[in-house]
C-alpha cells in the first residue's frame, strides 16, 4: 500500500508547554507532565482534551498520551487537536516510533528541537487507515499491559511472602562481620580513563532495577584496560550490589547469567563470606525491614548518601535452616513464573515492534 510521504511539520504542530512550578498547584484532578511524565496534579488545565506530550528537557523524545485535558510544564512540548491534522492516537504511535530520544541537542542538558523534529519524513495513510491502525496497536498494547501487569503482580506477592519469613527472624548480626569485602566503584573519567562505545557494563544506581542488574538501561561501558585498572571494583557472580548515592538503597544480587561488570562511586559491592546467603541478603535489603535500616543511616543533605561504614553496621537477621529453606522455595518458585512471564512479554514486545513496522508501512 502507498501512501504520500509528509514532514512531521507539514501535518503538527509542538507547542511549548508552561512552567508551573509545585508550590503553585492548587489541588485538583488535571494531571500536570512533565518531560518524564506525570509530576503533579492541578485545579486547571493548560490544554483542552487529547494531547500528545513530548519530553523537551532531561527525558528528551518520551511520548506521553491522554484523553483529558492536561497540564504540560515547560520541559515539554505538547500536540492537541487543534494542533495536527491526522489522528492524535496515530500520531502518538508514529512518535514514538521515531526514535526523538536519539535528537539530542545539548551536551549539557538533553534538549529536543523541534525543529529538528518538524523535518521527519513519515508516511501519511488517510484518516480511516490511521484509525485502523490505532486500534490494532491499542489492542495489542493492551495485551503487552496486562502481561507486565502480571509480572508486577507476581513481584508483590514474592515481596510479601519475603517480608513474612524475614519478620519471623529475631536474631541478627553485624554485616560487616558477615563480608570479606565492602567496596564501591569509580567514575573511570575522574581517573583519567574515558568510556568506551561497547565493553565491559559499567553498573550504575539505575541499573539495580527490582533486585537484579540491567545492563541496558541507559547502558554505559569500559573497556577491559579501564576494567582491570579498576580492578577492586570489578563484580562477581553472588555480590550484592546496593546503591548508595542520590537513590539510596536500592539492592540487586549478581546472577550467574550476568556479564563481567564493573560499577561507579555510587554503587556499593559487598561480597559475603560463606555464613549468609547473598539472595537472602539481597531480599531483606529491599524488604521493608531493609529499607528503613538503610534510609535510617542515609546522610540527608542535598543528596541522600549511604556510607560503607554505615552499610557494615547494618543489623542482618540471620536464618535457621528450615526459614532459609522457606525462602529458597519461595524464590524457586516465583523465578519459575516470573521466567515464563517475561519471556512471554519479551516475545510480545518483539510481535509489537514488528506490528508497528509493518503497520507504518502500509502492510496491516
Amino acid at each position: 500500500m502507498s501512501w504520500p510521504t509528509v514532514r512531521v511539520g507539514d501535518i503538527a504542530r509542538l507547542n511549548y508547554g508552561k512552567a508551573l512550578k509545585a508550590d503553585a498547584r492548587q489541588p485538583g484532578k488535571v494531571q500536570v507532565f512533565g518531560s518524564g511524565g506525570v509530576v503533579g496534579s492541578h485545579d486547571s488545565a493548560l490544554v483542552d482534551g487529547k494531547s500528545i506530550i513530548v519530553g523537551r528537557k532531561g527525558s528528551i523524545g518520551s511520548i506521553w498520551y491522554t484523553e483529558a485535558s492536561s497540564w504540560a510544564i515547560d520541559t515539554a512540548y505538547y500536540i492537541d487537536e487543534s494542533s495536527s491534522q491526522a489522528d492524535l492516537k496515530w500520531l502518538y504511535w508514529t512518535l514514538k516510533s521515531l526514535r526523538l530520544g536519539e535528537m539530542n541537542k545539548s551536551a549539557a542538558i538533553p534538549g529536543l528541537n523541534r525543529d529538528d523534529v518538524y523535518r521527519l519524513a513519515i508516511p501519511l495513510p488517510p484518516l480511516p487507515e490511521q484509525r485502523r491502525i490505532v486500534a490494532i496497536l491499542d489492542q495489542a498494547d493492551a495485551l503487552l499491559s496486562r502481561r507486565r501487569t502480571s509480572i508486577a503482580a507476581v513481584e508483590a506477592l514474592n515481596s510479601q511472602l519475603i517480608d513474612n519469613l524475614l519478620d519471623q527472624v529475631s536474631e541478627t548480626r553485624r554485616l560487616g562481620d558477615l563480608a570479606e569485602l565492602i567496596t564501591k566503584g569509580a567514575t573511570p573519567t575522574t581517573l583519567g580513563f574515558a568510556f568506551s562505545e561497547s565493553g565491559i557494563p559499567l553498573v550504575r544506581v539505575q541499573n539495580l532495577v527490582r533486585g537484579r542488574v540491567d545492563t541496558t538501561v541507559d547502558a554505559k561501558f569500559i573497556d577491559h584496560r579501564t576494567h582491570d585498572a579498576l580492578g577492586r571494583s570489578k563484580i562477581r557472580p553472588g555480590d550484592v550490589l546496593i546503591s548508595i548515592a542520590g537513590t539510596v538503597g536500592r539492592a540487586a544480587l549478581v546472577r550467574n547469567s550476568d556479564p563481567e561488570m564493573n560499577c561507579n562511586q555510587a554503587v556499593a559491592i559487598v561480597r559475603l563470606t560463606d555464613h549468609l546467603d547473598p539472595a537472602w541478603l539481597a531480599a531483606w535489603l529491599n524488604s521493608r525491614r531493609g529499607q528503613t535500616a538503610m534510609n535510617g543511616s542515609a546522610v540527608t543533605a542535598t543528596i541522600s548518601n549511604l556510607s560503607l561504614g554505615s552499610i557494615a553496621n547494618l543489623r542482618v537477621p540471620m536464618p535457621t535452616a528450615r526459614r532459609l529453606d522457606e525462602f529458597r522455595t519461595v524464590i524457586s518458585r516465583s523465578e519459575t513464573a516470573r521466567r515464563s512471564l517475561t519471556v512471554s512479554a519479551n516475545h510480545l514486545d518483539t510481535l509489537f515492534a514488528s506490528l508497528q513496522h509493518r503497520a507504518f508501512r502500509g502492510e496491516l
